[in-house]
């Protein structure tokens, strides 16, 4: 499996921060849309709620949301600062 990640973390928004986001995610209610949280990344904004466990063998990061059966985007929150996330892409 090929990882790449450029190392940076991310911070996090929550909804009631990018009001103007909510066309994109709507099937959250408004009052959920507020509280939920999200992280852009390469232009685009990502639902956190929505990455999974991932399989053991990457199970150093906290979260998977596959494109593919063979590629997808990983998340790992960071240990000293719970408001900032890392991106990565694996391919199989």
């Amino acid at each position: 499996m090929d990882i790449k990640t450029n190392n940076q973390y991310r911070y996090i928004d929550y909804g009631c921060e990018i009001p103007e986001q909510y066309k994109n995610f709507d099937y959250y209610s408004r009052e959920e849309f507020e509280s939920a949280m999200f992280a852009k990344y390469k232009g685009e904004y990502y639902d956190l709620g929505e990455f999974i466990k991932p399989p053991e063998s990457i199970q150093w990061w906290d979260g998977v949301s596959p494109d593919s059966y063979f590629s997808g985007l990983l998340i790992k929150f960071d240990p000293f600062d719970s408001e900032r996330v890392l991106f990565g892409r694996y391919y199989e």
